[in-house]
């Protein structure tokens, strides 16, 4: 289920759990009766618990729910929304690999001033062969930001994850025990897993992960 953001960049979402309601009534449209299986990575495993929540309250089964190192509100005490500059850095780290990029002092989040500052990272030289930069361009780039930014702040907003009924399946990356352990507490299951050899980025493509998973659904499916 793909982030309406990305896809209307005159849509604005007005919280996660918003986001959960309209993600199950999608689902359901498409299945409309359970058993469901979930799976979903970073602030998707989040939205993946809320919507399992929300399945729940609705009479249905979910089967499986599939945690890949998931966001875990409170987990990270110090993030703030204002952060602007920091998350610009991470997501040049991330979409544009290579590019040794001097930040401005000041950020202008409007379609313009990301147009402009991303047109700017793409004209250097130095981005790496393979990298989504390569085939997006300079709007798209702004908008994918300003969507993770838009995302971050609902985020921000979420107090704690629900109670579930159901017991996830949780990856997560290395040194992040202290979330399992959060999650564990807010949706009163088992959120224990398998810490994989990698960060955040690595975990969908992950070698052990993705063994798991299969083990893991072929014992569940057969």
């Amino acid at each position: 289920i793909q982030c309406r953001m990305l896809l209307d960049a005159n849509w604005q979402e007005q919280s996660l759990e918003h986001m959960a309601v309209a993600y199950v009534a999608d689902l359901r449209t498409r299945q409309p009766q359970g058993p469901y299986h979930l799976l979903g990575w970073s602030l998707g495993g989040t939205l993946a618990i809320l919507m399992t929540a929300e399945l729940e309250r609705q009479g249905q089964q979910v089967e499986f729910l599939g945690l890949m190192d998931s966001f875990v509100p409170g987990a990270e005490p110090g993030a703030k929304r204002e952060d602007g500059l920091e998350d610009l850095h991470a997501f040049i780290q991330v979409m544009m690999p290579g590019v040794q990029a001097t930040l401005p002092l000041t950020l202008d989040e409007s379609p313009a001033g990301l147009r402009q500052l991303f047109a700017g990272l793409l004209a250097q030289q130095t981005v790496a062969v393979g990298s989504l930069s390569q085939v997006l361009g300079a709007d798209e780039l702004g908008h994918i930001f300003s969507v993770s930014r838009r995302l971050k702040g609902l985020s921000l907003a979420l107090v704690r994850c629900p109670s579930i009924q159901t017991t996830p399946h949780c990856w997560w990356a290395a040194g992040h025990e202290a979330a399992a352990q959060a999650l564990c507490l807010q949706i009163g299951q088992d959120a224990a897993g398998p810490s994989l050899p990698c960060g955040h980025f690595e975990v969908p493509r992950n070698s052990r992960f993705l063994e798991s998973l299969d083990q893991t659904l072929t014992r569940l499916l057969t």
